[in-house]
């Protein structure tokens, strides 16, 4: 064991120093206690076998090339040696080339009291032979600073923080976490452990491949975060946060958080989160979606959603696929949450599970569509549109859009509330794929409109269940056409449009349910002069309305309540 006390210098001048391999003459250990230890230029293989401990101390080499790394690991055996940095009020520095020859080079960094908040900066450069990484464990922060990094390994941080430092922004092959040329890297934050990006473009933007981004996994209690716009790769959330916390620029606009350039994937046994924040606002603090940009949501058991989505989600940068239309597929048999108003325009797609929206605009701009089996919950006013931004053509096939806003006494309860005429155009049209859709009201709300847009023109071939409805029915309408000119404006109300928003074989297709598929209202579906779409009474109730015709129409009426009646026996 050597030890270099502050204000000592260690010089290497020969290679081997240090000895090498095992054959009983390498030096083991060497303690730098605010001392240097330095190698000349031309002394390498300095180590091998020696792990090195620094409190406020410095590792350093007279050459800070890349072609010359004078500190070797091998760290692929029992003896595997490593990197400590011990609590100090002083940052470590190694400025020294480090080169993994073989395993994964661990650093054990303790949390100390530096002004910088920075335990071990590393600025010299990381280097492997072949498929080689590091492993981060303690509770300290060490800082990677040399973009010149080109280690071919995995990253693990089990604990404390990994940061990259302040390095100059690249689009090159290599990075501070290693090397962007080598395919299936992976990134794994376990519990405890936070990855920090303090730059931008960690992995280069639009300009370079960005084939090669490794894959992020992220544990429960692991947080991977950034203080500026940064593209990634795969994400695996088992119960871990990704978020963006961006600092004050030059001026008023800022970068984004994240471009998503592969996809999400959520597992494990606890929920995730993806949530930013630019200086405690959202103003400037969306992540862009790819051109389809699949959340793949397992059931993980949590209490609430499996994964929350907090951040608004936007089209592609500009940086790639020249700003496209950004799209979002859901699957996974869990529940995603959108809690925040997105702008992407590329539509979105539920093939499995659950998608919350807890925003107005959750789900952008573009169409939706819900496919069989799925669920699309509305837990606020404008979840699927606003007046000002209309949402897009939404279809339905066997699949079902509940309302979850059940707030008491909520001044603009449900998925929309009424507007000049109580009926303003919230959503887009509504198309009825194959199969039984469900539109659900929710049992025990307090009041909930559907607006959706004039949908005449589009082909049906499903029908529409209206669950948990308690509207009010038509006072006058005609049974020919199914047109009425007054009543409905209950505490449920459902709009297409005016009264010619549906036509009459698609009113054939709508059945209104005081419950969850029983209490069926047995009476025809008619649209009322304002484009509200409510339950007739059935025959027995017609003493009290007003007809403005009959004949044949109410023949054919007659023949759908029995149908109806037959249907709900």
């Amino acid at each position: 064991m050597i030890t270099v006390n502050s204000g000592a210098t260690l010089t290497l001048a020969a290679n081997n120093a240090l000895g090498y391999n095992s054959d009983g003459s390498q030096v083991t250990l060497v303690n730098i206690n605010g001392g240097t230890v330095n190698a000349l230029i031309g002394a390498g293989n300095e180590g091998y076998r020696t792990s090195f401990s620094l409190t406020g101390g410095t590792l350093a080499d007279a050459d800070t090339s890349s072609a010359n790394n004078s500190y070797q690991f091998a760290a692929g055996d029992a003896t595997a040696p490593g990197i400590t940095s011990n609590a100090s009020a002083i940052t470590s520095l190694i400025s020294g080339g480090l080169n993994i020859r073989s395993g994964n080079l661990g650093f054990t960094v303790a949390k100390g009291t530096t002004t910088s908040g920075v335990d071990l900066d590393v600025t010299g450069v990381v280097s492997t032979g072949g498929g080689n990484g590091i492993i981060k464990n303690g509770a300290g922060n060490l800082s990677l600073d040399n973009a010149a990094n080109n280690f071919t390994g995995n990253i693990v941080v089990n604990a404390g923080t990994l940061t990259t430092g302040a390095a100059t922004g690249n689009n090159n092959a290599n990075t501070e976490l290693g090397s962007d040329g080598a395919a299936g890297r992976t990134i794994t934050v376990n519990n405890s452990g936070i990855l920090s990006f303090t730059r931008n473009n960690i992995f280069g933007n639009g300009a370079a491949s960005n084939t090669n981004i490794p894959n992020l996994i992220i544990s429960s209690g692991g947080l991977v975060t950034s203080h500026d716009y940064n593209a990634i790769g795969n994400v695996t959330l088992n119960g871990g946060t990704l978020t963006q916390n961006s600092v004050a620029g030059s001026g008023t606009a800022r970068y984004q958080g994240y471009q998503f350039i592969g996809n999400v994937t959520v597992g494990g046994t606890t929920a995730s989160t993806i949530s930013n924040n630019y200086n405690g606002s959202t103003t400037n603090a969306g992540d862009h979606l790819g051109t389809n940009t699949t959340f793949n949501v397992a059931q993980t058991g949590a209490a609430g959603p499996d994964l929350t989505v907090s951040a608004p989600l936007l089209n592609s940068s500009g940086d790639y696929n020249g700003g496209a239309a950004g799209a979002l597929t859901k699957t996974g048999t869990g529940t995603m949450a959108l809690n925040a108003t997105s702008s992407y325009s590329g539509g979105t797609t539920i093939t499995g599970g659950t998608l919350a929206l807890n925003a107005a605009s959750a789900d952008g701009t573009g169409t939706l569509s819900i496919g069989s089996g799925t669920t699309v919950q509305t837990g606020v006013s404008g979840a699927l549109g606003t007046a000002a931004a209309p949402g897009g053509a939404v279809t339905i096939t066997a699949g079902t859009i509940q309302n979850t806003d059940l707030t008491a006494n909520d001044p603009i309860p449900g998925v929309s509330h009424p507007g000049i005429s109580n009926n303003t155009q919230r959503a887009g049209t509504l198309t009825l794929g194959s199969g039984t859709s469900i539109l659900d009201f929710g049992a025990g709300n307090t009041g909930a409109i559907f607006d959706f847009a004039d949908s005449s023109a589009l082909n049906w071939t499903g029908t529409l269940q209206v669950w948990d409805y308690t509207g009010l029915p038509p006072t006058t309408y005609d049974p020919a056409t199914q047109v009425g000119t007054t009543g409905g404006g209950g505490l449920d109300q459902l709009f297409f449009g005016s009264s010619t928003g549906l036509t009459q074989a698609q009113l054939g297709d709508i059945m209104f349910y005081s419950g969850q598929g029983t209490g069926l209202y047995a009476g025809p579906s008619i649209i009322l002069a304002d484009g509200e779409v409510t339950a007739a009474p059935e025959p027995s109730a017609w003493a009290g309305l007003s007809f403005t015709a009959l004949g044949l129409g109410g023949l054919m009426l007659r023949a759908r309540w029995r149908k109806a009646a037959e249907a709900a026996a």
